[in-house]
Parts: C-alpha cells; structure tokens; sequence
C-alpha cells in the first residue's frame, strides 16, 4: 500500500521564511554590533562633567548663564554647567578650579582672571574610566582681558582650548604656569613653564611656544612674533628647596647669607617663635611663613634675596626702562585687624632695598592682609609705604603685578641698583603661602 505524500511547501513559502531568518540574523548582528560599539565608546570615550568652583581672591566675580540670567558672588560658588559666562570688574580678582572628581580631590587646572576680564567657559570635561585614551579638556571663548592659567605637575593629560578670537586658538598641552591677554588690540601669551600652540584659522602649521618665550599677535598686521619673555632677577620664578635656606650664620652669630637663593629666618624676640618651611600646598611648591599659639606679641618670619654683600652695589639695572615684581600667594591666617596699629604688621609685606639715581639708599613697601573690622581705625598704609596695603580674601590664591616700578617712585627716587627683595610675615599669629616671586626687568618695545 502506497504512502499518502505530504504537500511541498511552495517556493514562495520558502523564501519568506528565509528572508525573515536572514533579516532577523542581520537584525541581531547589527544589534550585536551597536552594542559592542556603544559600550566600547562607553568604556574609552565617554566623558563627565568636571566638578568646577569659582572662588573671589578679591572684589566679586559675575556670573551669565546659558538662559541669560545673572548673578554676583562675593565669596564662592560652584558651577554645574557650561555655557557659563564669567566677567571681573576693575577691582576683581577671581580664580576658577577645576577638580578631577570633586572639590576634596586633587586640582586640573584654575584660571585666575585678573581685572576687567571676561569669558565664556565653554566646558570641562574629563574621561569616565582611566584606562580611556581621552584627555581632560577645557575650552574657553570669547576671552577679553588679562589671565592667568596653572596646571599642575599632576594633570599630565589637561589640554586647554582658548578661543581668543573667530580666527585664533590657543591650546595648552602641559603643565605650567601662562599667561594671556587679549587687549583688543595685541594678543599676548607669555609661558612662564610649560608649552602651548596658537593656531590661526587660514594657518596649516601651529606656532609653538615653550617655556621663558613670549608671542605676541597685533590685529593690524596679523602677524605672530616670538620673542625672550620679561627677565626674571631672580632667577627663578618658583619658590622651593633648591633656592630656598636658612640663613647661615658664623660661630658668633653674625648673618653671612647666601647669594643668587633665599635666606630664611625669624626675628622674634618673644615666644612663640616664627616659622618657614619649604612645603607642598595644594599641588604647589611654597614657602611657608607661620605663627601660631595665639600670640599677644610683634613677631616677624622673612626670607631676603641677597644680590651682593652690603655696602655694595648689588644689582645694577641701568638697561631695564621696565622693573616690576609679580608673585603669588595665599593668607591662611592672621590674628591682627588690618596692618596692626602703625600699618607695619602686615601677614606679607613686600620690600625691595635699592640705591637710586642719586646714589642714595632707598626701600620701597608694599602690604597684604585679609583682616579688617568695619569700625577699624588701624591705618591702611604705613608710613614708609607709597601705597595704600591691598586686602585680599583669606584661603585664597592671589597674584600680585605693581606694574613699573620706574612709574610708581618719584623721578628722584627711582632704581639704578637693586641690593635684595624681602618677603615677611609680620603680626602676632600669621600664615601665609608663597608660591611665586618674580622681579622682572625689561626693555620696552
């Protein structure tokens, strides 16, 4: 007896079925593949918001934000978003901090705007995962004015871009210390320590900048020019163990100090005793000037730069028509209202001795403090001072430019020789931070 035969399924059938079988492969594979390759971009290129405070060194600090609303700080303020715009007035000073993952870990980068400086934080963004070939990246626009960028030793992998105008950018790529103004009509980026590029938009080739070089870029020929930045007297711009000591004394005594570094000690009569230390504070060598217990007494802490041994010229200065002095510091601490009672116990004083042009011995002073009560009669200037003291905001960075010197003394008391800087803490209880000193000569252009 014969079999009865199942039906054929018809070719159509077939292929139906096989084209769902394949499209459901291809679909699944597509599937596998976009999630391989969102998790690859997930693992190495994926990228967060960089936790951001802007803290006031001095004056206030504005703020515009992305749905133009406004907003004034006088002390500090963290910022959530990009797209954020952040302007200084004529008495301001303000720094912005960048942190790897909150304000308790370590800094990336700070941006310390000077006065009448405005610009537009654009981002800051960091890699997820540290294994990511990513770099930290922070990109500033429309930047008018006078600023300061830090990148510490630690931030091996922070690109800055700074876009000064339509046509020009600015990256920096390592760490170190630079300065940029962008004036209207002069672009200047002076690299103090570190590298950076300026790139021109109709440009195929970067220019390159590296430590000690100065570039400026004139809007009226459009031309970028490299040049030997300010010379620092010193020698060295950054305060640490290499140039900085205690100073050396004989068997009965007598100071014999150590020229072309720092001499340290203090000259305090009573107890407690003053202090100075070479130590890391937030991620930067300093020279730590201190004074605790509570003291009810005058106490002093200084560090002198010796240029010769006295009675001598020191250091002639005849080809400079530029002399100025450029540091940066931070008041911890100090126990005193103002300056003290005479104006002469400032936490940091600044003191250049030098012979003038008449061949006569003359100081120039000048004071910061944190300190003052609203009711104070205490003076703001001492006596031997030709400027009124600066009050600065405690527990933060500051960095002080007088400018030229040659223009801030009478025409009869101006510097033909330098014979040493000084740097003290003065009061009853002090503690202070320097990270930075500078006394910059130059010839005008």
């Amino acid at each position: 007896m014969a079999l009865a035969q199942q039906p054929s399924t018809p070719p159509r059938t077939q292929r139906f079925v096989w084209t769902i079988l394949l499209a459901g492969f291809g679909v699944f594979l597509v599937l596998c593949g976009l999630g391989f390759t969102g998790l690859y971009w997930y693992l190495y290129h994926s990228t967060f918001d960089l936790p951001i405070e802007v803290r006031v060194s001095r004056g206030s600090v504005g703020f515009i934000f992305e749905d133009n609303s406004e907003s004034y700080e006088l002390n500090q303020r963290q910022l959530d978003e990009g797209n954020t715009k952040i302007i200084t007035d004529s008495q301001s000073q303000v720094s912005t901090i960048f942190y790897a993952k909150d304000e308790s870990s370590p800094i990336i980068a700070e941006v310390i705007s000077k006065k009448n400086t405005s610009y537009l934080l654009r981002s800051a963004t960091a890699p997820r995962f540290g294994w990511s070939n990513q770099n930290q990246e922070i990109v500033l626009e429309d930047f008018n004015g006078k600023f300061e960028v830090f990148i510490p030793e630690e931030s091996v992998a922070t690109i800055f871009y700074i876009a000064i105008l339509p046509d020009i950018e600015i990256s920096l790529d390592r760490p170190g210390t630079y300065l940029i103004s962008n004036l209207g009509e002069e672009l200047d980026l002076t690299v103090l320590d570190g590298h950076a590029f300026i790139k021109k938009e109709h440009e195929r080739y970067l220019h390159s900048i590296v430590t000690g070089q100065r570039a400026r870029r004139f809007v009226a020929d459009d031309q970028i020019v490299l040049s030997v930045s300010q010379e620092n007297l010193l020698d060295k711009n950054i305060m640490d163990g290499n140039n900085v000591s205690e100073v050396p004394r004989n068997s009965d005594n007598v100071i014999l100090p150590n020229f072309g570094i720092w001499n340290c000690l203090d000259q305090t009569a009573n107890d407690p005793k003053g202090q100075f230390s070479i130590t890391r504070h937030l991620q930067r060598s300093t020279l730590r000037l201190f004074r605790g217990g509570n003291s009810n007494s005058h106490g002093e802490t200084l560090c002198f730069f010796p240029f010769g041994p006295s009675g001598q010229v020191g250091r002639i200065i005849p080809q400079y028509d530029f002399l100025g002095i450029r540091t940066r510091f931070r008041i911890e601490a100090q126990s005193l209202d103002v300056c003290g009672v005479a104006g002469s116990e400032c936490p940091l004083m600044i003191l250049v001795d030098y012979v003038d042009t008449e061949g006569r011995s003359n100081q120039w002073f000048h004071g910061f403090y944190a300190n003052v009560r609203q009711d104070t009669t205490y003076p703001f200037i001492c006596s031997s001072c030709q400027q009124e003291h600066e009050q600065v905001n405690v527990n933060t960075w500051y960095t002080y430019e007088s400018g030229n010197l040659f223009n801030l003394l009478p025409p009869d008391r101006k510097p033909a020789s330098i014979l040493n800087v000084r740097v003290y803490a003065s009061g009853h209880d002090y503690d202070v931070y320097i990270s930075d000193f500078a006394l910059l000569g130059a010839l005008s252009e």
